[in-house]
């Protein structure tokens, strides 16, 4: 099952190509670090 299976709007679906990316989380991260939040917590929907 893909993460985007679960989710319960169109926003999941419409952006697993650009989640998958490498750039998107470095960049995401990059701005995380200028703006000096110090705790990141990512959630993962587990199938049983």
């Amino acid at each position: 099952m893909n993460n985007s299976d679960t989710d319960v709007c169109d926003a999941g679906h419409n952006n697993v190509a650009q989640m998958r990316q490498f750039e998107f989380w470095k960049a995401s991260m990059d701005c995380l670090a200028r703006n000096q939040y110090h705790d990141v917590l990512i959630w993962r929907t587990y199938a049983p």
